[in-house]
């Protein structure tokens, strides 16, 4: 297992006319040196469940052509 430390990135999420501040993390599912899996999640607090708009999310590949 490998991981490297980075900072999660910071977000204004405005839903139902609040605004609110959301932490942003990307994370790289990998096995045998291949990328298995890409997704983003988007939390505050320690959970990413606890609020109306956290989670996980998919991620786009913009160095790929849509199929």
């Amino acid at each position: 297992m490998a991981q490297a430390f980075a900072p999660p990135g910071e977000r204004m999420i405005k839903l139902d006319g609040t605004a609110e501040r959301g932490k942003t993390d990307v994370r790289l599912y990998t096995y045998d040196g291949q990328i298995l899996l890409t997704a983003a999640r988007l939390y505050q607090g320690r959970d990413e469940f606890q609020n109306a708009w956290g989670g996980f999310a998919s991620v786009r590949d913009l160095s790929r052509p849509l199929t």
